[in-house]
C-alpha cells in the first residue's frame, strides 16, 4: 500500500510544482512588460488552460488507479459506485487545487476584484454544471443495478432513460448553479420577446444570471420541451440591444438546427462505446489468453474517449458555424454581428492568437475564425444581391 500512497503523492507534487512553474512563468511576462498583454493572454490559454488541463487529466487517471489499489489493501470492497465518486472527489480535487495556486495569476491578468472563496466557489459551479448530468446518470444507474437485476439491454435503456431525466432537469440545474432570475427588465423582454416571435419561437423562459464580478460574458440556451435563455448580466450590461439580439440570433440557430437533439444522441452512443471497449478487452483476455494489465486497460480506455470526445468536439464547433450562419442568413447585420463577436473576445479576456492544436480541444471555434466565417458568408451574400 505504501508504493501506492506515494505514487499518489507524487502525482500530487507534479501538479503543485507544474503549476507553481506556469503561473510564475506567465506572471512574470505580465510584469516584465516586454510582451503584450495580448501575447500574455495566449501563453495563459497555452500553458494554464491546456498544458496543466493535460497534467490534470493524466493525474486524474494515475491517481484513480493508486486510490484503487489503496482501496483494495484497507479491504473496501470495490463497485462501479464507489468508483465513480473517487473519480469525481479527484476531478473536483485537482481542480481546485490548480484554482488555489492559479489565484494570482487569475486576479491579475482579468482584473477581477475576487478573493480566493469566490474563485472556488465560481470553480466548483462551473464544474457541479459539467459533471452533474453525467453525475446522475451514472450514479442512478449503479444505484438500480444494485436494486434489481439487469441485462445489457436494461442497462442501456437504463441510460437513455436517466439520460433524458437528467436533459429536462438540466434548466433547472442550470438555475440554480448560476443562480439566475427570470429578468426583470420590461423594455428588454419585449424586445427579446417580439426578436423570438420573428424566429418562430412564440415563448421561451428568459434569465439573467450575475457574472459582473467575475467578468463573463455568455449565454446558454436548453430545453427540449419547454425553452430556456440564460444571458449573464455583464453581457447585457456591455452590449447594445442589437448586439444582444445578434447573439441571440445565434442561440435560435442551435435550436433551428436541431443541435441539442443532436448533442443527445451523441451522450447515448457513450454507453454503447464503452460496452464495445470493455467487451474487445475481454474477447482477449478470454479467448485470445491475453491479459492486459489494469494501467494499459486504462489507457486503451481512455485513448478511444480520447478520439470519440475529439470527434464530439469537432461536430460542436460545426454547430457553432452553423449557429453563425442562421444568424446572418435571418437577417442579423454583419456589423452588429462582428461587433458583438469582439466585444465577446474582448470581454471574456479571450486571446486573438489562433493555435489549430489547441482549437481541436474546444467547443468552439477561435473568434477570429468565426468572424472570418461570418465574412466570407456576408460577401457571398452581397454577390447573390
Amino acid at each position: 500500500m505504501t508504493l501506492y500512497i506515494l505514487i499518489f503523492c507524487f502525482v500530487v507534487a507534479v501538479n503543485i510544482l507544474s503549476s507553481v512553474l506556469i503561473n510564475k512563468s506567465i506572471l512574470r511576462s505580465l510584469y516584465n512588460g516586454l510582451k503584450t498583454r495580448e501575447d500574455v493572454l495566449y501563453k495563459f490559454n497555452l500553458l494554464h488552460n491546456y498544458l496543466q488541463g493535460l497534467i490534470i487529466i493524466v493525474s486524474i487517471f494515475i491517481s484513480g488507479y493508486a486510490m484503487a489499489n489503496i482501496l483494495k489493501y484497507m479491504r473496501i470492497t470495490r463497485n462501479k459506485l464507489l468508483a465513480i465518486i473517487i473519480a469525481v472527489v479527484l476531478i473536483f480535487f485537482f481542480t481546485l487545487l490548480d484554482q488555489i495556486l492559479s489565484y494570482e495569476t487569475y486576479k491579475k491578468l482579468r482584473n477581477v476584484d475576487l478573493n480566493l472563496s469566490d474563485i472556488l466557489k465560481i470553480t466548483l459551479r462551473q464544474l457541479l454544471i459539467i459533471v452533474f448530468p453525467t453525475l446522475l446518470v451514472l450514479t442512478g444507474r449503479n444505484i438500480i443495478r444494485e436494486i434489481i437485476r439487469t441485462n445489457e439491454v436494461m442497462d442501456y435503456i437504463i441510460w437513455v432513460l436517466l439520460t433524458l431525466i437528467s436533459i429536462l432537469i438540466y434548466p433547472y440545474t442550470l438555475k440554480l448553479l448560476l443562480r439566475a432570475k427570470p429578468c426583470k427588465s420590461h423594455d428588454l423582454i419585449i424586445e427579446l420577446s417580439s426578436f423570438l416571435k420573428n424566429h418562430n419561437i412564440q415563448k421561451a423562459n428568459i434569465y439573467i444570471w450575475p457574472s459582473k464580478n467575475e467578468k463573463i460574458a455568455n449565454a446558454y440556451i436548453c430545453g427540449l420541451i419547454a425553452k430556456y435563455i440564460f444571458i449573464s448580466d455583464y453581457l447585457v450590461y456591455n452590449l447594445d440591444m442589437d448586439e444582444i439580439k445578434a447573439v441571440l440570433a445565434h442561440e435560435i440557430g442551435h435550436w433551428k438546427k436541431h443541435h441539442i437533439e443532436i448533442r443527445i444522441l451523441l451522450m447515448l452512443f457513450t454507453y454503447p462505446l464503452f460496452l464495445i471497449v470493455s467487451s474487445f478487452l475481454d474477447y482477449l483476455a478470454t479467448f485470445k489468453n491475453i491479459n492486459i494489465p489494469i494501467p494499459i486497460g486504462i489507457f486503451i480506455t481512455f485513448l478511444v474517449f480520447f478520439i470519440y470526445i475529439s470527434m464530439i468536439l469537432g461536430i460542436f464547433r460545426k454547430q457553432e458555424y452553423a449557429a453563425d450562419k442562421y444568424a446572418i442568413m435571418t437577417g442579423v447585420k454583419y456589423e452588429v454581428y462582428r461587433s458583438a463577436l469582439s466585444k465577446l473576445a474582448l470581454l471574456n479576456d479571450l486571446s486573438k492568437h489562433t493555435n489549430i492544436i489547441c482549437e481541436k480541444l474546444q467547443t468552439h471555434p477561435h473568434i477570429e475564425r468565426r468572424i472570418y466565417y461570418i465574412t466570407n458568408i456576408y460577401k457571398q451574400l452581397k454577390r447573390e444581391i
